[in-house]
């Protein structure tokens, strides 16, 4: 998905370069395009939604909303045949959406046309206005799993017969009447009285489509009082939508806000089977409806199933998506283990052309019109090797761990309440925010390093109560993780732009000191572990020596061991003397040879400053997230070198001075379980 990250990465970029919250907004998405996994997609919605303050507080508001999505379809999903991931789903919509704006100028004239918007104003009306479309076009879906938990079962137990009980929602009213308050708002848009949310539905989606408003209001109704057949979550996800927005006391109704809701709307259901004489959308007609339909279709890659079939269903693994101006070329990717199946997979043979055309594209493109051309097509590659995390809870909230985090810095942090807490928290910059939620997401990649795991249940494992009861890397746990943490630190902080500094430390007050470090973006820590002071050190060991507290603070979380390593330690170094003539293709060669390595071996990386060879390896290890010791000839000043230089330092593992050119190459002989011939890999 480079092109996907690409695009996405270059909106945010080429308009928002000056804004720094945007520019993490747009981190938070790259790292979620790599991973697809929820942790990332919550970092998303969290970043959106503290940048807009959505519905006037920002992600505190907007919570359980989503969180109640997350857990709903997760566990009440199970019971059902047919159920699939909606939460990620979402921000890969939303991200598709971005990528499509960037690049397709067709698209993005329109959409600014309509709004009446210049191109500067457009590009954050669209991402506000696009985010709240596909973030939230799924959050309904609740109520259409109830509804489906109950025919299911009923089908079942009542096989055979046409007419069986199903599920009707009552007091409707709480979700579909318009305050009074917003009223005069509602009647400033239509131009006519509404006290209710269908009747203003079935009004703005008449203007924008010329459907008859009378039908439209009868179908809108007819959906809670006689739905026998299914339940549509686009109009929950629309209602729950408007009545949180309606709690930000300065909301009032408009033009983008009813098409927001009426966008939702229209995603699923209704334009395609409940309206006489529907018509596909235009993007001139309604382009936030037309948008969500096209990214909602298009997006079937990467999709968890709950359902017992869904679990089944064989889907692609990834997506390559080529944008040249309106004309889009998709290439799905599926698992080789699946092309000597492939006549029996529906999607498979949606993607196979007849005269020129796929099933897959022309029946998306029966939906909308006036805009995107698709070319799809399908290919087979390996599945990408995954580290597989144990870990898994119920209760494990990365928000309020995130909290702890922030006030386990403080010297003393006993006694606070509930409301203390989440107010200051409220009132850190974005980046801390992230920073310490970062930080909460990191638990589970190192308990899984040193062979540990998290659970909220009680499991026939060692419970782990202090991680110096474990030897890693023949070291006590607690210094690894220590290391670990250090590294992770380190990595975040050059992500946005920190470096090595000390120029801010000539300020007494530390108020001051603090605030001119943070626009400065400079820090005395970013060093290697090993050239720490000891009162720097010791931020590293308390994020450890917290983990188990705040894990069993937070939901009664436990930490328990495994029976042994998965797999065996193994320390490579490379031969020092060998001639690279083409730089980029030998890093490429070494990535290539370590990523395999990656799949049977937990790996460790000696280098040293003494070639250039070396720290070519230091340097892949570094980009694949692999742990590397630097062995540096001489002593080690921070001052002596670039900036490039001591990020590659810092982010080592195990930093040792020694000597000579002798004693480096001695000590990593030494070593080394496996000498990288770099002539074999490169020939």
């Amino acid at each position: 998905m480079s092109n996907l990250k690409n695009y996405c990465r270059d909106f945010f970029v080429e308009n928002f370069s000056g804004d720094k919250d945007f520019i993490l907004l747009s981190d938070e998405i790259s790292s979620f395009i790599d991973s697809g996994e929820k942790e990332d997609a919550f970092t998303v919605f969290y970043a959106f939604s503290e940048i807009f303050k959505l519905f006037g507080s920002g992600y505190d508001n907007i919570k359980l909303l989503l969180d109640l999505l997350k857990e709903y379809e997760h566990l009440s999903g199970q019971l059902l045949q047919k159920q699939r991931d909606h939460y990620s789903h979402s921000v890969f919509v939303f991200v598709l959406g971005l990528a499509m704006y960037q690049m397709d100028g067709e698209l993005r004239h329109a959409y600014n046309d309509f709004y009446n918007l210049t191109s500067q104003d457009g590009f954050k009306d669209f991402v506000y206005h696009w985010g709240l479309t596909a973030l939230f076009h799924d959050i309904g879906y609740p109520f259409q799993l109830t509804f489906d938990q109950l025919k299911e079962y009923c089908v079942n137990f009542f096989s055979g017969k046409k007419d069986i009980p199903y599920v009707m929602y009552g007091n409707m009213s709480v979700l579909t009447e318009i305050p009074d308050r917003l009223r005069a708002s509602a009647y400033k848009v239509l131009k006519k009285e509404v006290v209710s949310f269908d009747a203003m539905f079935a009004g703005w989606i008449s203007k924008r489509l010329g459907y008859n408003e009378n039908q439209l209001l009868d179908n809108l109704q007819v959906r809670i009082v006689n739905p026998p057949y299914s339940i549509d979550h686009g109009y929950f996800s629309s209602l729950l939508l408007a009545n949180k927005m309606m709690e930000a006391n300065d909301f009032c109704f408009s033009d983008a806000t009813l098409d927001v809701l009426t966008a939702i709307l229209l995603h699923n259901s209704l334009n395609r089977y409940d309206i006489q004489d529907a018509k596909p959308i235009s993007l001139q007609a309604h382009p936030l409806a037309y948008l969500l339909i096209l990214c909602d279709e298009l997006q079937s890659w990467n999709r968890q199933g709950f359902g017992k079939g869904s679990k089944l269903d064989i889907l692609p693994q990834n997506i390559d998506i080529e944008i040249q101006g309106n004309k889009y070329l998709t290439t799905f990717i599926f698992e080789s283990t699946f092309e000597a199946v492939q006549d029996s997979v529906k999607m498979i043979q949606d993607l196979k052309e007849t005269d020129g055309k796929t099933k897959f594209d022309s029946e998306i493109m029966g939906l909308i019109q006036g805009g995107a051309t698709l070319q799809s097509s399908f290919v087979f590659a390996d599945k990408p090797v995954k580290q597989i995390l144990m870990s898994d809870s119920r209760f494990f909230n990365l928000l309020e761990i995130a909290k702890s985090i922030h006030f386990s810095y403080m010297k003393d942090c006993t006694g606070y309440t509930e409301d203390y807490i989440n107010t200051e928290f409220a009132n850190l910059a974005l980046e801390f925010k992230l920073a310490n939620i970062h930080q909460a997401k990191s638990y589970a990649k190192k308990l899984s390093k040193i062979g540990c795991f998290y659970s909220d249940e009680s499991l026939d494992y060692k419970l782990v109560k202090s991680f110096h009861e474990i030897k890693y890397f023949g070291m006590d746990c607690t210094e690894y993780l220590a290391r670990d943490e250090h590294v992770r630190w380190v990595r975040e902080h050059i992500s946005t732009g920190w470096r090595y500094g000390t120029s801010y430390l000539k300020i007494d007050d530390k108020n001051m000191r603090q605030k001119v470090r943070d626009e400065l973006k400079e820090h005395k820590d970013m060093l290697p572990y090993d050239a720490l002071t000891d009162e720097a050190k010791q931020k590293d060991l308390n994020v450890v020596n917290n983990m188990i507290l705040l894990l069993q603070k937070n939901g009664n979380i436990k930490v328990y061991q495994t029976t042994g390593r998965q797999k065996p330690l193994i320390y490579f170094t490379i031969d020092f003397n060998a001639d690279i003539d083409d730089v980029a293709y030998a890093r490429k060669s070494i990535e290539g040879y370590l990523n395999a390595l990656k799949t049977d071996y937990d790996i460790i990386i000696g280098s040293s400053n003494i070639s250039k060879n070396s720290l070519l390896l230091a340097e892949c290890a570094r980009s694949l997230n692999i742990p590397y010791e630097i062995v540096l000839v001489g002593m080690f000043h921070a001052e002596l070198y670039d900036q490039s230089l001591l990020q590659l330092f810092a982010a080592a593992h195990f930093f040792k001075t020694v000597g000579n050119v002798r004693e480096a190459k001695n000590y990593l002989n030494a070593k080394s379980d496996r000498l990288i011939h770099l002539s074999d890999l490169i020939a």
